[in-house]
């Protein structure tokens, strides 16, 4: 193991279990449809990020349990460093997940210990040395305040994806939650899809004034928006029949820290990343493969995803 000097990529989060199950289509479950993984933004982030064959360091924490080193050696297994961790008394977190015939799916957790990583996770910054001109993730979630705090202070390129759940009930209830945690963030993610165009247009451009370098506003199948000082420009995204949504967010965000790590301009960036959430969700499998995204980016006629 490395540590975070040397890696271009470092995800901040915590990490827990994911018990996944699809439904047979009558309603019943089957044991073969189980799935137990490594979950959490976070990791879901990192993982996909090692499946582009990446270079991603996860500086994550779970409980003090068996199943805490379990899932920390099958993040080291799919080629994630996960040299730097920290633990909270107590179980790690266990999420149960159904996913439904049309690729939908929903949500029960078990939050165990973990119910403030961003604490627990601000105290490992005084040990580590993050490189330079490393992009830094951090949930956007509000337990996670003091860690992008923290990590903005020291300078670090920090990309941060606001999708809150209890923040998208409403454009004015996102704008009140969002701005005001921007300030000094390099890439601010919002999730748009169920907001106008004019109100996605209206909190990109807030952001922009609060602090955000650039923001990305995922609009699910209609693509991104992408904002800047200057600008605010439609990307289209990639027409696929989604199988399993879960997971789509995070392998945006992978997607997106990949080709911003690779040195291409934002709007760029977010084709890319589009085209690993697109192969995301058309396929069981997660994370998204090479072969998946290369596959859609031909069709865009961008073959080159490295």
């Amino acid at each position: 193991m490395t540590g975070v000097a040397g890696v271009p990529i470092v995800v901040f989060g915590d990490v827990c279990l994911h018990v996944t199950v699809r439904s047979s289509g009558t309603g019943d479950f089957c044991a073969g449809d189980v799935k137990l993984d490594p979950g959490g933004s976070a990791a879901m982030v990192a993982l996909q990020l090692a499946a582009l064959e990446r270079r991603v360091a996860m500086v994550g924490v779970a409980g003090e349990d068996d199943l805490a080193e379990h899932l920390r050696e099958s993040l080291i297994a799919s080629g994630v460093d996960c040299s730097r961790w920290a633990s909270v008394a107590g179980g790690t977190a266990r999420v149960a997940i159904l996913v439904e015939s049309g690729g939908d799916h929903r949500v029960i957790v078990n939050q165990e210990g973990v119910t403030r990583p961003g604490e627990a996770l601000t105290p490992l910054l005084r040990e580590l040395r993050v490189r330079g001109d490393a992009l830094c993730y951090v949930p956007g979630f509000p337990s996670y305040d003091p860690l992008r705090v923290a990590l903005v202070e020291q300078g670090a390129r920090v990309v941060c994806d606001f999708g809150f759940r209890p923040w998208l009930t409403d454009a004015a209830t996102a704008r009140d939650n969002i701005v005001p945690r921007v300030d000094g963030v390099a890439i601010a993610i919002c999730s748009g899809a169920s907001f106008s165009e004019g109100d996605n247009r209206a909190l990109a451009q807030a952001c922009i004034a609060g602090g955000a370098a650039g923001v990305v506003t995922s609009l699910g199948s209609r693509g991104c928006l992408v904002s800047d000082a200057d600008s605010s420009t439609h990307q289209a995204g990639f027409a696929t029949h989604p199988v399993n949504t879960l997971g789509a967010g995070d392998s945006l965000v992978a997607g997106l820290l990949a080709a911003l790590s690779d040195g291409r301009p934002l709007r760029e960036a977010c084709l890319f990343a589009q085209a690993v959430a697109a192969a995301k969700i058309a396929t069981l499998s997660r994370p998204a493969t090479v072969h998946g995204v290369r596959t859609l980016l031909a069709t865009a006629g961008d073959q080159d995803d490295h």
